[in-house]
Formats: C-alpha cells, sequence, structure tokens
C-alpha cells in the first residue's frame, strides 16, 4: 500500500496493518520535492535518490503522482531472473508519461483549449491549481457538462474562482445518467456556473465559446469522460 498523503487517515493504516500489507508514505519512507528553478525534482528514499525530470503530465498534483508511482514500482517484489528497474527506465517514463484529456492541450487561432475529465471535486481542485500555476493571458471559459448523479457544486467550487465565462452543455443524448442542458442549468443553481450560456451538446459549446475567445484566452473543457471524448472527437475531426 503506497499513500501520497503525508499524514494519511489513521483508518486506513489500521486496516492496512490489520491485513499484514506494508504501508509506505509519503514525508516517511520516501520523500520528493521540485527543484526552485522548476525544471526537475528529486525522489529519494533510504540509500536511493533520483534527479529526475519534470513529469510530462503538466498540473501540480502529477508531482505526487509520479512520486507515488516510483515508490509503488520499487516496492514490487523481484523475481529471481527479474533486476531492478534502473534510474534511466524510470527518468524515461517520467519525461514521456502521458494520458488524454488530463490538461491535453490543443491550440486555436491564437485560443488555448484545455481539454480535462475534471468530474468530481477532488479532481476539480487539482484542476484549479492547474490553472492557476499556469495562467492565461487573457480570459478563461469553461465548457462545463458533467452527469447528474455528480456532486456539481462541489465541482463548480473548486474551479469557480479560476473561470471568467461558463458555457454549459448537456448529456442527454450521451448516457442515461446525462441531463439535457436546462435541466443541468437548473441542477447548478446557487453557484458560479448557473447562468452561464447554453447549448445542446458539448461541441456547439466549444465552438460557441471558441467564437467568443480572442487571442490569449484559454477555454477549459471539463465535467465528464463523456465531456472530453466529445470534446476530444470535435477537436480532431
Amino acid at each position: 500500500l503506497v499513500l501520497g498523503d503525508d499524514d494519511p487517515p489513521a483508518t486506513v493504516l489500521r486496516h492496512a496493518y490489520a491485513i499484514g500489507a506494508s504501508a509506505i508514505r509519503a514525508g516517511c519512507d520516501f520523500f520528493f520535492r521540485a527543484e526552485p528553478d522548476g525544471r526537475g525534482w528529486t525522489w529519494r528514499e533510504i540509500g536511493v535518490e533520483l534527479a529526475l525530470p519534470m513529469p510530462a503530465l503538466t498540473a501540480p498534483v502529477q508531482l505526487r503522482n509520479a512520486a507515488v508511482a516510483i515508490a509503488a514500482l520499487r516496492a514490487l517484489p523481484l523475481g529471481e531472473d527479474e533486476a531492478a528497474i534502473d534510474e534511466a527506465a524510470i527518468v524515461a517514463g517520467v519525461r514521456s508519461a502521458h494520458a488524454g484529456a488530463r490538461l491535453q492541450a490543443f491550440e486555436r487561432d491564437g485560443v488555448t483549449v484545455w481539454v480535462d475529465v475534471g468530474h468530481n471535486p477532488q479532481a476539480a481542485r487539482a484542476l484549479a491549481e492547474a490553472l492557476a500555476a499556469s495562467p492565461a493571458a487573457g480570459a478563461t471559459h469553461a465548457v462545463f457538462a458533467a452527469l447528474g448523479d455528480k456532486d456539481l457544486a462541489g465541482v463548480v467550487g473548486a474551479v469557480a474562482p479560476r473561470v471568467d465565462h461558463w458555457w454549459l452543455a448537456g448529456l442527454a443524448g450521451d448516457t442515461p445518467r446525462g441531463l439535457a442542458v436546462d435541466a443541468f442549468a437548473a441542477r447548478l443553481a446557487g453557484t458560479p456556473a448557473a447562468d452561464g450560456a447554453r447549448a445542446a451538446t458539448v461541441p456547439e459549446a466549444l465552438d460557441a465559446a471558441l467564437a467568443a475567445a480572442r487571442p490569449g484566452d484559454r477555454v477549459l473543457v471539463f465535467g465528464s469522460f463523456f465531456t472530453a471524448a466529445a470534446a476530444l472527437a470535435h477537436l480532431r475531426g
């Protein structure tokens, strides 16, 4: 069991020990820190220190994710004919690892488009940190579509301080858990997104946001795997 939190809940540790699992904890069993110049970072445990490039996945949370992944790899038992993963392989993995719809970036006529799944408050907080770490030169337009059974207020509340304009889209045609845009907007009552412009589908909302955006602005598309899939298909089409 590899834990990225410096202070994990006691219940998690108790359960790990009860089932005989080793608990490997950040800030206790392994450590990591970014270099002051932002060009690299260091991962270390007792007797081992690795100098690494910044992760290809661009968000502050990805440094912690990479550190936990390295700890997990180093914790795996080796067979008789297996060699430990060397530093060069770890460097290559950190430098090249990527995942679609995780702050995946495009450019359209001077406007940056970010596509991110961001479908719960925890992911939305990480997304907000990434927006703060890489501010747009102009305004940020959010194209938001999410499933009806999600914590919509929690998601909007996490991202809202970083958004200037909202564009809402429906997902009723994508999944039984989706809502038509008017019903979706009603669920957002009382949040900063409630009065956003509305479109029936994600591609329509994305086109409207791009038409309103100016060079230097950013368009963020997020809220669901269905939202990200529709946006990626539209951008690539």
